[in-house]
């Protein structure tokens, strides 16, 4: 292998003399690389001794439909609303999806907080009147989190729902989330689905 294909793996510096004139780990560009490919795009190098070196970086580019479009919209409509100054109790187990969910909606000035079990949800809207609106995660083909959505239920008739699945549904199991909600997504979350999900509790509110 050349070195400019080199210069792409950790550590590696083209120049590891003693009397090198730049320093550095040799960390940066396989940075650059591994972010490049996390947006399904590449990074490459030109290079001419002595002459200096050219980098180019390709990522695909998402051009949104119009129905897209009109969805980004309608969220960003919600910002001038009352659905913008609510809090919103998101019940699940996964670290990764409360904290994506926790960052969008806090630019629609959401406060968005968490719970883990039927039980904790129970607790933490007994405690706080201004929870207004539940997204509930339907993980694994058992449904759970159906309990929390009847305990909140009971409590709150009024609370707005919203659920998320990383599985495609069968007619019965809509059937049962069917008298909470008409809202059911998909993951994995990324802002068009919750610009959706945004939109549906603001309809519903």
């Amino acid at each position: 292998l050349s070195n400019r294909a080199l210069i792409f793996e950790p550590f590696f510096q083209a120049d590891l003399s003693l009397s090198r004139k730049y320093s550095g780990t040799g960390l940066g560009l396989a940075i650059c690389r591994s972010l490049a490919s996390l947006m399904g795009g590449a990074i490459s190098a030109e290079s001419r001794e002595g002459a200096g070196s050219k980098f180019s970086l390709e990522i695909p580019l998402f051009v949104p439909s119009d129905s897209e479009i009109d969805v980004y919209e309608k969220a960003d409509m919600i910002l001038s609303t009352g659905v913008a100054r609510r809090r919103m109790l998101m019940v699940t187990p996964f670290d990764e999806d409360f904290d994506f969910v926790c960052r969008f909606m806090n630019n629609y000035g959401i406060e968005t907080i968490r719970s883990n079990s039927a039980e904790e949800s129970d607790l933490l809207v007994k405690q706080s009147d201004s929870i207004s609106m539940t997204i509930i995660d339907l993980h694994s083909r058992t449904l759970q989190g159906l309990e929390a959505a009847e305990r909140i239920f009971r409590l709150k008739p009024s609370m707005k729902f919203a659920f998320v699945s990383d599985i495609a549904l069968e007619p019965q199991q809509y059937e049962t989330i069917r008298p909470f909600t008409d809202i059911i997504l998909r993951k994995p979350f990324n802002s068009l689905v919750l610009s959706k999900l945004l939109v549906g509790l603001s309809g519903a509110c």
